[in-house]
């Protein structure tokens, strides 16, 4: 599952919309129906993601825009919690349970982990950060309790691929054929963990001809930005995802509980 960290200052309806191809979109969209009764697919699907602070999120998207083919890379580096909620259900089932969880669920930090390997392309994985956490929340996944309390309001109607257990991560490459570019990619990433900045320069050859690499001595050709792994889930953001591709009206759900 897609960890959608979308971009963390308020946004609004009026602003532009992000988009996917749309056959892309369209292969997506049927493959992610609901099942619900009577279900069009001409009626609206909505995503869900967390929303993070803005650094955190600077950090995860900059990877996104150099590893992403550009052509493709429609979207901001995000961590999805659901591809598919019908619209249908928004009024009475979706809406409710988000801003139920919201009011209940406390701000808390996660952790961008460490790079792996996805069928064509990298990912992130993200765990929560519990290093630091207090005693009322410590060992606990929060991320993983606020996915498991919303399927278990929405789970007669999800989607298969909503129903599985999820895999939280950011994807900062994908749609990518290329065996050595990918793995090109997953050799930089895994530097740029280890030394904990952005050894890329900002640039990546998808050709795989001529990829930027650290030199001899170890440095990088430009100049390296530290990379924000440790993050503030400040909320849950939901989309309007769209047949043409777009992920339209995001509306924030900021989470204002205390700790459990």
């Amino acid at each position: 599952m897609t960890v959608t960290t979308a971009p963390a200052a308020p946004v609004t309806s009026g602003q532009q919309t992000q988009s996917f191809s749309s056959t892309d979109a369209e292969q997506r969209f049927n493959n992610q129906r609901p099942s619900v009764e009577g279900y069009s697919n001409d009626q609206p699907s909505y995503v869900l993601s967390l929303w993070t602070d803005r650094a955190h999120n600077d950090s995860m998207n900059s990877l996104r825009k150099t590893y992403f083919p550009p052509k493709l890379n429609k979207i901001p580096a995000h961590i999805t919690l659901f591809h598919a909620l019908p619209g249908s259900k928004l009024e009475s089932d979706v809406l409710p349970a988000i801003r139920h969880i919201a009011s209940r669920t406390p701000p808390y930090r996660v952790r961008a982990t460490n790079p792996m390997r996805l069928s064509h392309g990298v990912g992130i994985k993200v765990a929560d950060d519990i290093d630091h956490a207090n005693d009322s929340t410590r060992g606990r996944n929060m991320t993983r309790i606020v996915h498991a309390e919303l399927r278990k309001k929405w789970g007669e109607w999800l989607s298969e691929q909503d129903s599985t257990p999820p895999r939280f991560h950011y994807t900062v490459m994908n749609k990518v054929n290329n065996e050595r570019v990918v793995e090109q990619a997953l050799a930089q990433l895994e530097e740029s963990f280890k030394r904990g900045e952005d050894v890329s320069g900002g640039k990546f050859d998808h050709s795989g001809k001529n990829n930027d690499r650290l030199d001899e001595e170890g440095e990088g050709t430009d100049r390296h930005q530290k990379l924000a792994f440790v993050g503030e889930v400040q909320g849950l953001i939901l989309w309007r995802y769209e047949r043409s591709g777009h992920w339209a009206d995001p509306e924030q759900f900021k989470f204002t509980g205390r700790d459990r």
